[in-house]
């Protein structure tokens, strides 16, 4: 399942070849080159694209079908919740750590060192262009800057 839901995000987040799928077992999405810069201004969370594809691994999981309705719902709502910290985790884990990078479920990355600013730190927001830029920059949630702690 885990390997599908790889191949899923290679497809969306990547340049791969159809031809390029199914060669191996899909242990990570991303190679290097794929990695891009992280951008507070244009950062979302998820699109719906990601919500299509953890709705499927959630009916995949074993005996789904027998959860009632708000089961169902809260298991695809932690699935969601679990998905952006544990591949974030698991993918940094496996090719962030050596260039100090927080590996993201969209193959964006985050410089870890320096650790980025807070942005709620006095005088931050001096180093903004705008005071809707330093609003939306305290929006970005704070465990990405304490995945490397």
């Amino acid at each position: 399942m885990e390997s599908s839901l790889n191949d899923r995000r290679k497809i969306m987040y990547t340049d791969v070849r159809m031809r390029d799928m199914y060669n191996t077992l899909c242990e990570l999405p991303y190679e290097q080159h794929h990695l891009r810069p992280f951008d507070y201004r244009t950062f979302h969370g998820y699109d719906r694209h990601d919500f299509v594809m953890l709705y499927d691994y959630a009916n995949s999981l074993l005996e789904f079908d027998r959860l009632t309705k708000s089961e169902k719902n809260l298991l695809f709502r932690y699935s969601c919740g679990v998905d952006c910290m544990i591949n974030s985790a698991y993918y940094t884990s496996r090719m962030g750590m050596a260039d100090s990078r927080l590996i993201l479920f969209n193959a964006e990355f985050v410089p870890m060192d320096p650790l980025p600013i807070y942005g709620d730190g006095p005088g931050d927001e001096r180093l903004f262009a705008s005071k809707e830029d330093h609003a939306k920059y305290k929006c970005v949630p704070k465990y990405f800057m304490h995945c490397f702690l």
